[in-house]
């Protein structure tokens, strides 16, 4: 982890229905990351405003501030590196809010369901909209095997390599805080390494894509390891946690299915047109999949096999 210097954070664009929440949050958060206001503070700047609107019966600005506060959220995680000390700061962050009692007041629901902090409403939405992985984003382009992706882009390139940068930093916010009852996106594990892992990928998609892959498993290594958690198949939610071309196993986690993505990490590193700084981030998952797995004494759970015989554990539809 690299040593706590003081970032340059700013504000992103906004949409103007979502502005004056987006001013709060970023305030809120700013502060706070800067050591301004403690954390209780910054919370409570966050919560009273919608407490408010709980009074006043407006689900309406309830929604559009929750918008505001994911949408600044994840504009600022985008501007931390992922080894920054700010990352694990926003998770306590996020999972101050998520302990924050609910607003007195009318019942209010948002998309159907009660609102509660516990729930983290609206985040994973919010978050969806804008977690396509770079090689989807930049699908239109004709890329080629001789592609040079070097650390030192050419300016068409420069576009790939801020995809690049805030997948990789989304990610590292969502692993590092999934050990919080509050976060519990396993399932987000299971895309970002399907995405890169589970299927044939040029060197330049293999760029793009394993760095947010790789830091789910520097930051969350062990649950991933030792979790068995499935998601089978079902009406609305589709089929989540499918693999790749590469996987025809369990709909989740199991032991096979990590041995998969170590040999994929592995095989990136031994791929000489992979740009180097790519495959050293696989390299340090590699050994860190490795350390993790000879410090496992105990093989249940999460030695559980692919064998359709082994019964699953089904797990909730993935969060609002």
């Amino acid at each position: 982890m690299v040593e706590e210097t003081t970032l340059h954070i700013k504000q992103l664009s906004t949409p103007g229905e979502l502005l004056d929440a987006a001013d709060r949050a970023f305030s809120a958060l700013s502060t706070y990351l800067l050591g301004v206001s403690d954390m209780t503070s910054a919370v409570e700047a966050i919560a009273a405003p919608i407490a408010q609107h709980f009074l006043n019966g407006d689900p309406g600005e309830v929604e559009s501030d929750l918008e505001g506060l994911w949408t600044t959220l994840f504009d600022t995680i985008q501007q931390i590196p992922h080894d920054h000390p700010w990352q694990d700061k926003l998770v306590l962050f996020v999972s101050a809010i998520a302990e924050h009692p609910p607003p007195s007041g009318p019942k209010c629901l948002i998309w159907g369901r009660s609102f509660s902090w516990a729930n983290l409403p609206l985040f994973g939405s919010t978050f969806r909209e804008r977690r396509a992985n770079p090689v989807a984003v930049m699908s239109g382009r004709d890329y080629n095997e001789t592609q040079d992706l070097s650390i030192d882009l050419p300016d068409s390139y420069k576009h790939e390599a801020i995809l690049r940068q805030d997948w990789t930093r989304l990610n590292a916010f969502l692993a590092r805080g999934n050990h919080l009852r509050s976060f519990g996106f396993d399932l987000w594990a299971i895309w970002a390494m399907r995405e890169a892992l589970e299927d044939p990928l040029l060197p330049v998609e293999l760029h793009l894509n394993v760095p947010g892959s790789a830091v789910w498993i520097y930051y969350a290594g062990n649950q991933l390891f030792e979790s068995d958690e499935i998601w089978e198949p079902g009406l609305g939610d589709g089929d989540p946690a499918k693999g790749g071309s590469l996987w025809d196993g369990e709909r989740g986690f199991c032991r096979e299915r990590w041995n998969l993505w170590r040999r994929r990490f592995q095989a990136v590193v031994e791929y000489v047109e992979v740009p180097q700084e790519t495959r050293d981030f696989a390299s340090k998952a590699v050994l860190e999949m490795k350390r993790i797995e000879s410090s496992d004494s105990d093989p249940a759970p999460g030695n559980k096999t692919s064998s359709a015989t082994v019964q699953s554990t089904t797990k909730p539809s993935y969060p609002l």
